[in-house]
């Protein structure tokens, strides 16, 4: 190698090594700035001390803060709420637990700079609201407002937490499912922690299904049930916020009785069953659970709950019948209906097998969690019927033998009778909504694969044919210049002759030239002698 050209090598050496000395280093720092980001990411919120203001004077904002979600207080429309970190430390997320369904109201802040970020709330009307304050606002306020533009609003609790994950028991609802697996037909806040004990943690948690909660009727007579039912919901697993019918919750003892009392507030059976049957349609479960016949201990709403459910099943899949709601959500034909004590086709399904998802507690386990949220009803006889009573303490869901949560009959099916050899209300259904969707997004990218390969063999084919012609039109240009006419060949093979005879001439005269030269030089020479 030339000196040169090994200095230039060298030179070059030298300046990749450093180059990738930096890089390295800057990876590092990379890694280092990934590392942290991803810490803070997953880095555990605090629950802030937060003042609380209110421009609507009448506004009681201390119950805001009491940690008691039986008290609330009023604002009038169009009010704002104040909320403001007391450390300063910037509110990462809100928690807002309304005492009545609102719908849209805004949040708002205000940067360092002055500047006003404000993001629509409330759009899917949850009672209990997440909002993540930093990724909807853009930014971090140590103070944030709450407008109420939309009509009076009634507040219980106010919760601020600083960026990161916030605490279990804070609940960030889905909607209602767009599909269900399992669609729970239950009529009051508790009957599915109770009667229907097993079935959502089970489903829901450790199956992982869309489980889709339908109440008969409606919580918001009182103040404190709608809290306690969505806090037993979120503790056993559900996390598709529940659907509510506007049957009136009031005690009866007779088919006849609970028809009349709804008779009273409005309500006749058909609507009833037309709200069963859009349900249905809305939903169009793999699998219906309802109430026993008999209304499990003899309630009348029970037994209106379950005689309505069983004669829309049919009417479900009628398109003549409801044109609005068949319209809306098309028809749909349940594929296996369960009623609980159903003494056909039963199943007896064990709920007491320790559970991977559930921390290793059985469904019956979770489920008692989920009715210790129903605090407004432990007084009844329910909470010796789950938990025990005269020293006696239930921690098996088969140790409760009056009205079984562990009984089901099916009732309907149109894929085949369970073959006994499994209690699982999903037998002879293959797949879940997830599975199906799954199965599809699979095929879809499968075929979206073998399009692009075929595309792919055309386009080499068209580009192999275009070579293939290049060559061939080469090959004849080749051709067409090989053919050229004889004479003008010879041509050019006597003008080469010619040139080379030029040249020997032009060579002999040079040297008739030098000899004559050299001939004077020598005569010259001579006379000088």
């Amino acid at each position: 190698m030339r000196p040169l050209a090994a200095r230039a090598v060298c030179i070059i050496s030298a300046v990749l090594s450093a180059a990738l000395l930096l890089v390295c280093a800057h990876g590092e720092n990379d890694d280092e700035a990934v590392g942290d980001a991803v810490g803070a990411a997953d880095a555990d919120a605090r629950e802030l001390d937060i003042g609380v203001a209110a421009d609507d004077t009448a506004c009681d904002v201390k119950v805001l803060t009491d940690g008691a979600e039986k008290t609330y207080t009023a604002l009038a429309s169009g009010s704002s709420v104040t909320v403001t970190s007391a450390d300063g430390t910037p509110i990462g997320s809100l928690y807002v637990i309304f005492d009545r369904v609102y719908g849209d109201w805004t949040l708002s802040g205000v940067d360092g700079e002055g500047k006003t970020h404000t993001v629509g709330c409330g759009g899917d009307m949850f009672l209990h609201e997440y909002v993540d304050v930093k990724g909807e606002l853009g930014g971090e306020f140590a103070s944030v407002t709450m407008t109420f533009a939309g009509g009076d609003v009634s507040l219980s609790e106010l919760y601020a937490f600083s960026a990161g994950n916030v605490p279990d028991w804070v609940q960030i609802w889905k909607p209602p499912c767009a599909r269900a697996d399992l669609m729970l037909a239950t009529t009051h806040v508790d009957d599915e922690q109770l009667f229907f004990a097993g079935v959502l943690p089970y489903y829901a948690g450790e199956r992982g299904y869309a489980v889709q909660v339908v109440y008969f009727t409606d919580p918001f007579k009182y103040h404190d049930r709608p809290h306690e039912q969505l806090n037993g919901l979120w503790t056993v697993g559900v996390r598709n916020y529940p659907v509510c019918g506007d049957v009136v919750d009031e005690y009866s003892e007779s088919l006849k009785d609970a028809y009349a009392i709804e008779g009273k507030h409005g309500l006749t059976k058909d609507d009833m069953v037309r709200f069963q049957v859009e349900m249905i349609r809305r939903f169009r479960p793999h699998v219906v659970v309802g109430h026993d016949f008999n209304g499990e201990y003899g309630h009348g709403q029970h037994m209106i709950n379950c005689e309505t459910l069983t004669e829309a099943l049919p009417l479900a899949a009628d398109a003549s019948y409801d044109a609005e709601s068949a319209e809306k959500y098309g028809v749909w034909d349940v594929p296996k209906t369960y009623i609980h004590l159903w003494g056909e086709n039963e199943i007896v399904v064990d709920w007491d097998v320790p559970l991977d998802a559930l921390g290793g507690r059985t469904a019956f386990e979770m489920t008692q969690e989920g009715f210790r949220c129903h605090k407004s009803q432990h007084w009844t006889w329910f909470y010796g019927w789950i938990y025990g009573k005269n020293g006696k303490t239930i921690s098996k869901a088969t140790d409760i033998k009056t009205y079984s949560p562990c009984k089901y009959g099916l009732y309907r099916t149109n894929v085949g009778v369970d073959t006994g050899e499994v209690a699982d209300m999903f037998e002879n259904i293959p797949q879940s909504y997830a599975e199906i969707d799954r199965a599809e997004m699979e095929s879809m990218a499968a075929a979206e694969a073998s399009k692009a390969a075929e595309e792919s063999s055309r386009a080499e084919s068209a580009r192999e044919e275009s070579r293939r012609v290049a060559e061939e039109e080469k090959e004849r240009a080749r051709a067409e210049s090989a053919a050229q006419t004889p004479g003008s060949a010879e041509t050019e093979q006597e003008r080469g002759r010619g040139g080379c005879a030029s040249a020997f001439a032009a060579s002999g005269a040079v040297c008739v030239i030098a000899v004559s030269v050299a001939a004077v030089s020598a005569v010259g020479a001579k006379k000088k002698r």
